[in-house]
């Protein structure tokens, strides 16, 4: 699973920078879409990991296909995560921003139940 462990730096440094250029905001390529989708950071990799993967596909080369599926089943898993904790979130009311790492935080504080 090279390609996970490849795309993990990848993500990793994309968030980096998110991190250490605050006044870069929400500029492309990290601008939000729609609510529960991820910002679009987030699918410019899970494009790029499926476009390794077809063509890895299409030269029929197990190696490029494996890298890119390692990276799929990476970058997929994280999209994933987005939209179920963005969704949950929305179904309770609660509006969630982005802190470093988009580890997904509420703004306000959640309500016991």
């Amino acid at each position: 699973m090279l390609g996970a462990a490849a795309f993990g730096v990848v993500k990793g440094i994309d968030e980096g920078y998110f991190v250490t250029h605050p006044t870069y905001g929400r500029k492309f390529p990290y601008e939000e879409t729609i609510n529960p989708l991820p910002p679009v950071d987030d699918w410019i990799i899970l494009g790029a990991a499926a476009l390794i993967t077809g063509v890895g596909h299409a030269i029929k080369n197990d190696k490029v296909r494996n890298f890119g599926a390692g990276g799929l089943l990476f970058q997929g898993a994280n999209v994933i995560r987005i939209i179920v904790i963005r969704g949950l979130a929305m179904s309770k009311g609660i509006q969630l921003g982005r802190v470093p790492l988009r580890y997904t935080v509420p703004i306000r504080p959640i309500k016991q139940i």
